[in-house]
């Protein structure tokens, strides 16, 4: 999965740290949403996203194809198993209507879409792709993190650590609400 980083266009290449069991790229403004849009369009089974604001206006140069939010919104349609937690639409004024919308379009493409509670704030940015890829970092899904942030997240490779992120989604899935 982590090998769709290879297929990358020329000149956009994540730094990666590779052991015996372990992949880590890091991904930054230049190459986060190309190398994204890569994984989420190569997963075969599942995908979770927990994610403190998500707007569907996430557009880097090509309106569709480079668009995590269509990324994932095609991943739903293809079948795949899907949830999603975001931070309640109330938690803060400036993406209540990110998330509201973002929950329409998930629902629509077929993922289960939980609210986290507001009693705790969820800021997590994480999204867990099949198996054994987690993808981490200080990224929204949505347009300033990419065109206006200095946002930076890494993209890991391991039964392990994915085993770690699933334990900590599902608590904040059964917390959740629909």
């Amino acid at each position: 999965m982590i090998h769709a980083i290879n297929k990358l266009p020329d000149g956009v290449r994540p730094d990666g740290v590779i052991t015996d069991d372990i992949s880590i790229y890091y991904l930054h403004k230049d190459h986060y949403s190309h190398a994204l849009v890569s994984m989420i369009n190569e997963a075969e089974s599942r995908i979770r996203v927990s994610m403190f604001a998500m707007s569907e206006r996430f557009r880097i140069s090509d309106r569709k194809k480079n668009s995590v939010y269509h990324a994932l919104l095609c991943a739903g349609e293809r079948g795949l198993v899907t949830q999603a937690v975001l931070s309640e639409t109330g938690s803060f004024a400036w993406n209540r209507h990110f998330n509201l919308s973002a929950h329409d379009g998930l629902t629509n493409a077929g993922y289960h879409v939980r609210y986290a509670r507001r009693s705790e704030l969820l800021h997590q940015k994480q999204i867990i792709i099949d198996d054994d890829i987690v993808i981490i970092g200080s990224h929204n899904i949505g347009q300033a993190s990419v065109l206006i942030n200095r946002d930076v997240s890494v993209a890991i490779k391991s039964k392990e650590f994915h085993r770690i992120a699933m334990k900590e989604f599902n608590i904040c899935w059964q917390k959740g609400y629909k």
